[in-house]
């Protein structure tokens, strides 16, 4: 009887992969000293690994997995496969950021412009994503995600030189969620907390919707402190009234940290459903094996969490390899669903025909309305343009005050002047100095680094300095 339902259960699965034919995807998550790769096959059935292995190489050599990630690719029948690359969040950055609610009108070109007040590097030398966290009625405040280009670019040519073609990159917090919400046997709030526990830290990410609206990590701690620096995090994010009454672990926990977790600040505590894998030599770790399956889940689809930091340039366009019945009724389904679009906009277009004859008749008027309209908005924009030159400081005085303030050791290479505030950006062979000296000068106030101090080989320290103008005028007497 055993044999019979294996041999039935057999041709149930090759059934079905054959209907789904093609839909299988290679997920990668790379640490400090490993590569994880999983092959994820999906059939009607569901979501299934087929395939998993882990090799190891060092920090400062990544190219030294390229032998035997080409060796599984060849083994595992994958040459050409598309593949989603998942890094360590050790490997990037998670920033808040916040922007004058002006910034909306352009966001994206802003947002480009600013990236360095936020994080160490200017946007050309990142991989980076973001979103709105919320706003109000003056400021925008997102959440960042970025990794930096020239050390993601390195994986990305390796997984090029090793036949994949890329066409995902995330951190493995948004991985592991999405790798989550598949598995588990419950249906998520759409706010709710994961929390990756390992021997020495953990990464607590807390899941808006469709993206990640905070994220903290805590490395080497005390075994003793462990559970009250969780709560500690936990509390905060309580207190910012995120709304979240949900906690998915996984990692290295115990059972008894779980209870007290539940018991303190009344989350419902979930786990992940176990992960079949096939067998491997060694121990793995259950992050890394769920962070490998939800990268994968970017090559099947859109994931639930998405935070892909590949550009669409940069992308390698996905190929199906063969027709499958799914395909076609799917085809068969857009045809029905073009000639019900087709009927309707025929209809809408009857109706539009009889709501533009009623327009006609009103038509020299309304224009009449909306030559007024335009007029007054020209007016208006030229008293605003007035009142903001009447608030703009002397640029000239203040570039005369300023190269008085400045020493001889520092050399500025960017000044800009917004209203009443004032960024300067150079580089000084004592950076830490130039806050008291701007601050004496009478004519600027609450000065502050904007972005921390960074020593170039010439032992430069470079800097970028905001401060608020006052009595300009009164300082240059």
């Amino acid at each position: 009887m055993k044999n019979l339902t294996d041999t039935l259960s057999s041709l149930w699965g090759n059934l079905t992969a054959t209907i789904l034919s093609g839909a299988e995807g290679l997920g990668i998550y790379v640490d400090k000293r490993k590569l994880t790769l999983v092959q994820v096959q999906k059939n009607l059935s569901g979501i299934k690994p087929e395939f998993f292995r882990q090799i190891a190489y060092k920090t400062d050599n990544p190219e030294e997995v390229l032998p035997a990630l080409r060796e599984t690719i060849q083994d595992w029948k994958s040459l050409g496969s598309p593949v989603s690359l998942a890094v360590s969040s050790d490997f990037g950055f998670f920033q808040k950021g916040v922007l004058p609610i002006a910034a909306s009108e352009n966001l994206v070109q802003v947002v480009a412009y600013e990236l360095d007040r936020f994080l160490p590097l200017p946007a050309s030398d990142l991989y980076y994503t973001f979103h709105v966290v919320k706003e109000t009625d003056q400021e925008i405040h997102f959440m960042f995600l970025a990794v930096p280009r020239q050390r993601i670019e390195r994986w990305l040519n390796i997984l090029k030189e090793a036949g994949l073609r890329p066409v995902g990159l995330e951190l493995a917090p948004c991985a592991a969620a999405n790798a989550a919400l598949l598995l588990a046997e419950k249906k998520f709030p759409p706010s709710w907390l994961l929390l990756h526990t390992m021997t020495d830290g953990f990464e607590l990410t807390q899941i808006n919707g469709r993206a990640v609206n905070n994220f903290s990590v805590k490395r080497e701690i005390p075994r003793k402190d462990f559970i009250r620096v969780v709560q500690t995090h936990l509390a905060r994010i309580v207190a910012e009234g995120s709304g979240s009454t949900t906690l998915c672990v996984y990692g290295k926990f115990t059972r008894d940290m779980v209870n007290r977790l539940s018991q303190e600040y009344e989350f419902e505590v979930v786990h992940p459903g176990q992960i079949v894998l096939p067998e491997s030599p060694g121990q793995r770790e259950e992050g890394e094996s769920l962070t490998a399956v939800g990268a994968a889940l970017t090559c099947l689809g859109k994931p639930s969490v998405e935070h892909n930091l590949l550009p669409l340039t940069e992308r390698e366009p996905v190929s199906f390899r063969s027709f499958s019945l799914i395909k076609i009724l799917f085809c068969l389904l857009v045809a029905l669903g073009l000639i019900w679009a087709g009927s309707a906009l025929i209809h809408k277009r009857v109706l539009l025909f009889q709501i533009n004859r009623q327009i006609a008749a009103v038509t020299p008027e309304a224009r009449e309305v909306e030559g007024l309209i335009k007029e007054g908005r020209a007016l208006a924009q030229q008293m605003e343009n007035l009142r903001n030159i009447g608030a703009s400081p002397d640029t000239l005085l203040m570039l005369r005050n300023l190269t008085q303030i400045i020493p001889q050791n520092t050399w500025l290479y960017s000044v800009r002047l917004s209203k009443q505030v004032l960024e300067i950006g150079g580089m000084s062979q004592s950076a830490s100095e130039l806050i008291p000296l701007l601050e004496k000068s009478g004519w600027l106030k609450k000065t502050e680094f904007v972005s921390p101090i960074v020593t170039d080989a010439n032992k430069l320290e470079h800097f970028k300095i905001k401060a608020e103008i006052k009595g300009l005028e009164t300082a240059s007497r």
